[in-house]
């Protein structure tokens, strides 16, 4: 699922640092796909955060940064989720990217695993 919105553009204009937390409007995208990816099922989201980049995918950003260079793309800006259907109490991570604005993942937690909920 992907998707084109006005209110997005900056969360991916290349501004970002790759360790800035997650932003408001990064909150609602994740939000949106996580909707889009599973129509009409009411969703209980736990978290949605920032997944940060590996180590290798960081450090060439992390360098010239540092050494005042001309920096080179940023790694994909990455979140994650935590969430329960509300419908069956089926608890799922997601992981989603929002450059591209899509779901890579959506795995379910094997039966009887729940994760806390934030009240």
């Amino acid at each position: 699922m992907s998707f084109t919105s006005q209110e997005t553009t900056s969360t991916t204009s290349g501004k970002l640092h790759p360790f800035d937390p997650v932003r408001p409007e990064e909150i609602r995208l994740a939000v949106r796909i996580l909707e889009a990816s599973f129509p009409g099922v009411p969703l209980r989201y736990n978290r949605i955060d920032i997944h940060e980049p590996i180590k290798q995918d960081v450090i060439p950003y992390i360098e010239a940064e540092r050494l005042g260079k001309p920096l080179p793309p940023r790694p994909a800006r990455l979140l994650y989720s935590y969430f329960s259907r509300v419908d069956t109490g089926v608890c799922i991570k997601a992981l989603m990217n929002a450059d591209t604005k899509s779901l890579i993942y959506a795995k379910e937690f094997p039966e009887g695993v729940q994760v806390r909920l934030s009240s």
